[in-house]
């Protein structure tokens, strides 16, 4: 999913390095686009918690979100509103069955 976040106190690029490096750390987001004059952050996080974290540590660091903005991209959306099992929805074939069978051993 994708998120716009105004932050608080985003001002100048010292301030934007140190942004960049704390949420670099998360991983399960990825940062998009940081614009120092609109004082705006873009990244992609891929659950709740991710984004949880990402406040977090926005929170710590001095820069907390003022408002933010999700947004479902448009493979996500694909998904939702698919109820096909994961194969499926991707046009694979399922694996077949694993059925494990004993090799008897050569009488000597």
């Amino acid at each position: 999913m994708k998120a716009l976040a105004t932050l608080k106190n985003l001002d100048s690029n010292a301030s934007k390095d140190v942004v960049v490096r704390n949420l670099s750390r998360i991983l399960n987001i990825r940062i998009i686009d940081v614009d120092i004059e609109q004082g705006v952050i873009g990244f992609l996080y891929n659950n709740q918690k991710a984004f949880d974290q990402v406040k977090k540590e926005l929170n710590r660091i001095g820069h907390p979100i003022q408002s933010h903005t999700n947004q479902f991209s448009k493979k996500a959306a694909a998904n939702r509103k698919e109820s096909l099992p994961i194969y499926q929805a991707r046009g694979r074939k399922p694996y077949p069955p694993i059925t494990w069978q004993r090799e008897k051993p050569e009488s000597l």
